[in-house]
């Protein structure tokens, strides 16, 4: 992903309500099982990394400090 659009995904983390953060989490795990080149899965785990850890402060559980925006 090129910078644009992750300013645009940080925006929807901000923004996005707890149903939405899911369906996207869902869809990025989806990715993983399908795509097969290197940096798109690379984009995919970050995805998915900062996906569960918004959940996560949402909940009021702390996430992990590693990979921090």
């Amino acid at each position: 992903m090129d910078k644009e659009e992750w300013k645009s995904f940080f925006r929807f983390l901000d923004e996005a309500n707890e149903e939405e953060l899911r369906a996207r989490l869902d869809k990025a795990r989806e990715v993983l099982t399908i795509v097969r080149s290197p940096e798109v899965r690379s984009d995919a785990r970050r995805v998915v990394r900062l996906l569960e850890q918004e959940l996560l402060t949402r909940q009021g559980r702390p996430a992990s400090s590693a990979g921090s925006r």
